[in-house]
């Protein structure tokens, strides 16, 4: 009779815990799917990264690598804009020096007051 009492009352917990991990679950789920949607793609920069971690790279030889990589280095060139370097102004200058405040202290006097 006990085991049937404890079995019973052992239930409603389980079903609370089994029910706390599905929605735990599920909002891991919503996550993940929100990162993937939101995530930004990785740069046309990475595209020789790319072809190098392949299988076929490394079994080809040094002529068809270089190939490999010359189709992709394509890409990366048409995605770089270059841009102008930028012009100093003529009427900037460089700031001078900071000047530092002139403390007074005498070889006696503690550097805190409250330190006597």
């Amino acid at each position: 009779m006990f085991a049937v009492v404890s079995f019973i009352a052992i239930i409603p917990s389980v079903a609370a815990i089994a029910v706390g991990l599905l929605a735990l679950g599920l909002g891991l789920s919503v996550l993940t799917w929100w990162f993937w949607k939101t995530a930004r793609p990785e740069p046309i920069a990475l595209a020789p990264l790319e072809i190098m971690s392949d299988r076929r790279y490394a079994q080809s030889s040094a002529a068809e690598r270089e190939k490999m990589l010359e189709s992709v280095r394509g890409l990366v060139k048409l995605a770089h804009r270059p841009i102008a370097p930028r012009q100093a102004s003529p009427n900037l200058q460089r700031p001078g020096p900071v000047p530092q405040p002139k403390v007074q202290r005498t070889p006696s006097a503690p550097i805190d007051p409250l330190l006597k």
